[in-house]
């Protein structure tokens, strides 16, 4: 019941071009209305908040253990150039100097992700500390005048009856 109630006096609509979002409730309580609009507003800003904040963490959490792996690997192709290194002290003949260049290009490959990642990894860390809320209220919840100003406009009305019945 409360929920159908809700439906009918809740009014949501959304701008796909600005991506404004306006909620307005129509409400005979206007507590329970401002109340009831200012929770929404909260608890919306929070759980954007905590989805960013999330996605944020995931970012640093995946680039950190990337950057794990990268280190493995350079170390494994490094041990890998040295053995190669230290068993052919003369690699003039084609197939191993086509291996040597193999092993050399490997390690290279990996120095330069070892080097983009962690560069990632440092300007993520600081965007998860810089981050500004992607939502911004515009308006807090307020109590529309129309009612008041209905009532002022009824109010001189009878002042003015009241008193040209006495003229």
């Amino acid at each position: 019941k409360v929920i159908k109630k809700l439906k009918k006096e809740l009014d949501i609509t959304t701008s796909r071009l600005t991506g404004l979002i306006e909620i307005e409730l129509v409400a005979t309580d206007e507590i329970f209305g401002k109340v009831f609009l200012s929770f929404i507003q909260n608890e919306s800003v929070n759980y954007i908040n905590m989805l960013e904040s999330g996605l944020s963490s995931q970012k640093i959490s995946f680039l950190s253990e990337r950057l794990s792996q990268i280190e493995n690997e350079l170390g494994d192709n490094e041990d890998s150039l040295k053995v190669f290194l230290e068993k052919n002290k003369n690699y003039s003949a084609p197939e191993l100097q086509i291996e040597y260049l193999r092993l050399k290009r490997n390690v290279e490959l990996q120095s330069v992700l070892l080097s983009t990642i962690t560069s990632q990894l440092e300007v993520a860390k600081i965007e998860n500390l810089d981050n500004l809320p992607s939502v911004v209220i515009l308006d807090d919840p307020y109590i529309d005048d129309i009612s008041s100003l209905a009532g002022n406009i009824i109010f001189y009305i009878l002042c003015f009856i009241i008193i040209n019945s006495f003229i």
